[in-house]
């Protein structure tokens, strides 16, 4: 069975090898390439370490972006998103068991925000509009969790690390504007929380509406 790090490498070797498969079979570079891009969007984000237990499934938030000169073989993206998850933890207290009663809830999350600088591929087919592309780079993420310490307490606590992204994507336009669907995956970024080593890995999956020039 492979230790927590060799999967970590097994699975970015896989990723990067399917980006590149994306990026390079049967496509060329379409002479109308756009050189700016930008897009705002939703999706899915899944944490893949236990730590985060029942807040490890994210409503996603990201602005995305990339530019290049005519010249350039390949784009430079940067990228922000935020993961957010909440539940309330809700109990009943009774003074007369079954008469006097009251509940009270509190509000657990957790947050994930990372920031990312890389380089991105585009190509194309021929006669047609859509575009695919695939890309890594480095990010920066943070993350903060919430713990639930009885007697309707809870406790926070958070950390940052630096890891590295892949990516592949496929954009189209439509008669109401050019959408794009992209998949991430964050890797190598180890943290601590609540003094117990853990990680921010995550695999995401968004859409996306943009604007090119």
């Amino acid at each position: 069975m492979l230790t927590g790090d060799a999967t970590r490498r097994s699975r970015l070797a896989a990723l990067c090898l399917a980006s590149l498969s994306v990026a390079l079979m049967g496509c060329v570079v379409p002479d109308d390439l756009h050189t700016g891009r930008a897009s705002l969007g939703l999706g899915y984000r899944r944490l893949s370490d236990d730590s985060f237990g029942r807040l490890g499934d994210q409503l996603l938030l990201r602005i995305d972006g990339d530019f290049r000169r005519d010249n350039w073989p390949v784009a430079i993206s940067t990228s922000l998103g935020l993961g957010t998850d909440s539940y309330k933890e809700s109990r009943s207290t009774c003074l007369i068991p079954f008469f006097v009663c009251s509940e009270r809830s509190v509000t657990m999350s957790s947050q994930t925000v990372d920031l990312s600088l890389g380089a991105r591929i585009w190509r194309g087919f021929e006669a047609s509009d859509v575009r695919w592309f695939a890309g890594t780079g480095t990010a920066y993420v943070q993350s903060s969790l919430d713990r639930y310490l009885g007697n309707f307490t809870k406790a926070n606590d958070g950390d940052s690390s630096i890891g590295q992204f892949v990516e592949v994507g496929i954009s189209w336009p439509t008669g109401i504007g050019e959408f794009t669907l992209q998949w991430r995956s964050f890797l190598g970024t180890e943290t601590k929380l609540f003094g117990v080593g853990s990680s921010n890995d995550f695999d995401e999956i968004g859409i996306y509406v943009q604007k090119t020039w």
